[in-house]
């Protein structure tokens, strides 16, 4: 029974790592984008107006990835992606690992599954890690 509870915390931390580490990449060009809009609009106080008109969200959006895909090219929207993944690949690992732990815990513990106050439980928990920094690396998400 060890061995099999052993997998299934490994299972947890690679499998939840990975697909957070996945999602990093997915969305990493979105975050870049975000990140472009809140540098242009902190570095700008007005905007620059077309007709007396703020520019539209497509103008904008145009913007950014005509002026990153010429300064860059496809590397340019993937510009911080390793930072990403290796938070991703440490935190949401043990974030995951600590989520089907918690809930293993509380099942051997009562005899049943796990109900819904118990799975609020084990998350806060599983998502109170962010509070140590030497994890999370100290930025919230």
């Amino acid at each position: 029974m060890m061995a099999s509870q052993d997998t299934s915390a490994t299972k947890s931390f690679v499998c939840g790592g990975l697909s957070s580490m996945a999602a990093s990449v997915v969305t990493q060009p979105i975050d870049l984008f975000k990140v472009q809009m809140q540098m242009r609009g902190a570095l700008s106080v007005q905007p620059t107006s077309v007709n007396g008109f703020p520019p539209s969200a497509s103008a904008i959006w145009s913007t950014i990835t005509r002026s990153v895909w010429q300064e860059k090219g496809i590397r340019g929207f993937y510009q911080g992606l390793s930072a990403a993944l290796m938070r991703q690949g440490v935190y949401s690992s043990t974030r995951f690992a600590v989520y089907g732990e918690s809930k293993r815990w509380f099942r051997e513990r009562s005899g049943r599954e796990t109900n819904f106050v118990e799975k609020i439980i084990c998350a806060a928990v599983a998502g109170g890690l962010d509070l140590f920094p030497f994890i999370s690396n100290g930025s919230p998400r």
